[in-house]
């Protein structure tokens, strides 16, 4: 999606008839950019929240020992599915930007709607497997 070579079709598959009037007044090609556009901000605010949900699952996934249940197992059962509810999630907010957007004279999307807030800054997180080992090398 991001070289062009995939077009988004959340709002034609979704919103048929609402995609056809904007095609109509606005063109097809400037409404498959405003599209990419929306779709790409929400794929970057899915991603943020689910890296901000693994870090709140880190946090407290030793107390599932309490239950005699392995700790690893449940932290990633809970986020493969996290992860597998992100696709509807990007679809659903894609598409309340379009139905809540009230379009003018010409096809501008507002950038202060809070679904299209682009973050100040990102999360970067570097994991290392054998903290141990180079804790050790680190003496």
């Amino acid at each position: 999606m991001l070289f062009n070579r995939v077009k988004p079709n959340v709002l034609a598959t979704s919103e048929p008839e609402l995609y056809e009037n904007l095609c109509a007044a606005y063109g097809q090609v400037k409404v498959e950019e405003t599209e990419k556009y929306v779709l790409l901000i929400q794929m970057d605010a899915c991603w943020s929240d689910f890296l901000d949900y693994a870090s709140y699952i880190k946090e407290g996934i030793h107390l599932e020992s309490l239950s005699n249940k392995n700790p690893l197992d449940q932290y990633n059962r809970l986020l493969i599915e996290a992860y597998g509810r992100m696709d509807k999630e990007i679809e659903t907010r894609t598409l309340n930007v379009f139905l809540k957007t009230e379009f003018k004279e010409e096809m501008t999307v507002p950038l202060d709607m809070s679904e299209l807030r682009i973050p100040s800054a990102t999360w970067t997180y570097v994991i290392n497997d054998s903290f141990f080992q180079n804790r050790v090398q680190l003496f």
